[in-house]
């Protein structure tokens, strides 16, 4: 089966892979982009030259994504709806109206629009965990195993207009749109289905080039494609890791590089923590028919090709 799908957040780690990898199946795909310039940096791009895709790739320039009736158009014909961008945590300006409201905003209105739009099968919401264990909340206690299912109480409607920082606008933004689609199904009832992938969006940045983009990749579209009762509502797609102790998985792997300076720790690598959960990704792993890769697995895949890019020794 051939799909037309509408597609955000193209520019971004998750949402370019998502594009090629629709279009080398042979599907059409129509992209957002706020800017001309940023949607022919996307159709110029080597990696989406190399298929030739011809009249099945198109652009939707868009400027505000949060403007009443934004998608209106873009959803004609479409029949898979992946929204794979969102505002990340990056420092700067008010988290609640660059980060909070953006989120929350669009994809209620994207949700909307896709009731007009009676060509649309499915959608799936690219969300975080971080809307599973929400913003500023302690640990699940040891033996609790926490999911893409997993809800935590966001901020109450009217929003809140302040938060401390960037990451808790985010945590809360994530947990809100996970309410709020939720609402949107139960109330609605709409005849397309509804998936939330969440995965560990840091992690994934990190390692775009490894086995967990690819995972993701793989992720989004067979749960906009599969549909129905074979694809879970809710997806979880994190695996275990330790940030703090990710430079000595390179390190022991590649001492020779290390040695040679080629990798070497940062200060922030030196600080960073990890908050100790347990996330249960079962349903994302039946879905690709495969474990995920740990996070260091996919760094040590990325560090190798790194390695083979400057013709260095992998040693």
């Amino acid at each position: 089966m051939t799909a037309t799908f509408l597609i955000t957040g193209v520019t971004g780690f998750i949402g370019f892979p998502i594009l090629v990898a629709a279009l080398a199946g042979g599907h059409t795909v129509r992209y957002m982009a706020r800017t001309e310039e940023k949607a022919r940096a996307v159709s110029s791009h080597p990696a989406v030259r190399a298929l030739a895709p011809g009249p099945r790739l198109a652009s939707v320039v868009l400027p505000d994504a949060a403007a009443e009736g934004a998608f209106d158009a873009a959803l004609q014909g479409a029949t898979h709806v992946i929204r794979a961008g969102s505002p990340g945590p990056t420092p700067g300006g008010d988290p609640a109206a660059h980060i909070f409201q953006p989120t929350v905003r669009v994809a209620a209105g994207l949700l909307d629009a896709a009731l007009r739009a009676p060509s649309v099968r499915r959608v799936v919401v690219t969300s975080s965990i971080a809307g599973n264990i929400g913003a500023g909340e302690p640990p699940p206690p040891p033996g609790v195993t926490l999911s893409a299912a997993t809800r935590v109480p966001p901020p109450e409607p009217p929003a809140p207009l302040r938060f401390r920082d960037a990451h808790e606008a985010y945590a809360a933004a994530k947990a809100a749109e996970l309410r709020d689609t939720d609402a949107f199904v139960r109330a609605r009832q709409p005849r397309f289905g509804v998936a939330h992938t969440c995965s560990n969006g840091v992690a994934l940045a990190l390692v775009t080039g490894g086995g967990a983009a690819a995972a993701a990749r793989r992720t989004h579209l067979r749960a906009a494609l599969a549909g129905g009762a074979a694809v879970p509502a809710d997806l979880g797609l994190a695996a275990p890791c330790d940030f703090g102790a990710l430079f000595a998985v390179v390190a022991r792997a590649f001492p020779r590089a290390v040695a040679a300076g080629v990798f070497a720790p940062t200060r922030a690598a030196a600080a960073a923590t990890t908050l100790p959960l347990a996330y249960d990704s079962a349903d994302v792993e039946r879905l690709l028919g495969r474990p995920l890769k740990t996070l260091d697995e996919a760094f040590l895949d990325v560090a190798a090709q790194y390695l083979e890019a400057l013709g260095v020794e992998k040693a």
